[in-house]
């Protein structure tokens, strides 16, 4: 059965037929983290692992959650910080009364589909609890309520993605979610920062999350009334209004009028824990030069190589880092590296990607390359 851990916390406590116990969850052993400024004058990421105590749900036994999240700050990294030290304790505190937050944010005209709010006024008069999802959409929202109403203005011109993976114990009695065989998977995500699920044998990459950007046709449906601009840079890249990647974010009070919403994306899937070996969570100055199956590879080689070692998690999230640099990434790169109940069998399976990481890693350090991009 579980313990149960007042509010939030660094530990994951159990108790087995051998008494209690805890463990940390926090680099290098249960997690890695690892962040690169690039060569940006500034780090604007930010990366945060927590315990969360929420109300136990008809779906759950458990009333802790693993809570990872990594958020990619731009214009500053006032709202990136602000996510990395208080969402967690804000998705802890949400109650039905924070429900009048869609109400405060009905100003900005369709910034949430006529359907959305419907069912959502259908659930708060029907039920007296929140779901998890419900939790999770009101945390975001109530985290960038706090952004753009700052005394300092700080979020007017600054923002930040969010990428949150929340991991639940299924089993009866409930385990430790690294050894679970049963594990409830549940993101919540705005912009471009992604989550990534690795297959613990084949090694097979799956990714949870897709971009929030211009010229994601979802996106686009939904801002066609704000009658905002999309425009392609001298790169190719879509910006909406000329200036925006992310037309989902937590801040950027600026944009608000024009659409840009922190209302996440919610998902959750029932997993067999062994199937998979760990969760990547990156921001978009890995996944903008590294695909997803690469920093899968990469992390599930190396995680499998330092597996004896005790620090497999933090050497396989710096290993991502590293390469992403290593092949050219000049933005903030940060990767958080879980390890699931399949961890042992990571990097066993076939390394579907080496001879193309290893043409990159050729050409990016060809003399001729390195002096045309000093030019």
């Amino acid at each position: 059965m579980y313990v149960n851990v007042r509010r939030l916390s660094n530990a994951y406590k159990f108790r087995n037929s051998l008494g209690t116990g805890s463990f940390a969850v926090e680099p290098p052993k249960a997690v890695g983290m690892a962040m690169s400024r690039g060569q940006r004058l500034y780090q604007e990421d930010s990366v945060s692992a927590k315990v969360l105590n929420l109300p136990i749900t008809p779906h759950t036994l458990d009333s802790q959650c693993a809570y990872f999240g990594i958020f990619d700050g731009h214009g500053g990294d006032y709202v990136s910080r602000y996510l990395r030290d208080s969402l967690p304790g804000v998705i802890e505190r949400i109650t039905t009364r924070d429900w009048n937050l869609i109400d405060y944010f009905r100003v900005y005209g369709n910034y949430f589909p006529q359907e959305e709010l419907d069912a959502e006024s259908a659930t708060r008069d029907s039920h007296s609890h929140l779901s998890l999802h419900d939790r999770l959409k009101l945390a975001f929202l109530k985290a960038d309520k706090r952004t753009i109403t700052d005394a300092q203005n700080r979020g007017y011109l600054c923002g930040s993605t969010a990428s949150v993976l929340l991991l639940h114990s299924l089993d009866d009695p409930p385990s430790p979610y690294a050894f679970s065989r049963r594990l409830q998977l549940t993101t919540a995500h705005c912009g471009d920062t992604c989550v990534v699920l690795v297959k613990a044998h084949a090694g097979k990459a799956h990714r949870l999350t897709l971009d929030d950007h211009a010229d994601n046709v979802g996106e686009m449906e939904r801002l066609k009334s704000f009658h905002g601009a999309l425009v392609q840079d001298s790169y190719g890249e879509s910006l909406f209004l000329g200036q925006l990647a992310n037309t989902r974010s937590i801040g950027d009070a600026k944009y608000k009028s024009w659409g840009v919403t922190p209302e996440p994306h919610t998902q959750s899937v029932e997993v067999d824990g062994d199937a998979y070996s760990m969760a990547i969570l990156l921001s978009d100055g890995v996944t903008g030069v590294v695909g997803v199956q690469e920093a899968a590879d990469v992390a599930s080689s190396k995680f499998g190589q330092s597996l004896q070692f005790g620090r497999a998690a933090q050497a396989a999230a710096q290993a991502v880092v590293d390469f992403a640099i290593d092949v050219g990434a000049d933005d903030n790169c940060s990767a958080v590296v879980v390890p699931l109940p399949g961890f042992a069998n990571a990097g066993k399976g076939r390394d579907r990607t080496r001879d193309l990481r290893d043409y990159r890693l050729q050409v990016a350090n060809d003399p001729s390359n390195v002096r045309q991009k000093r030019q």
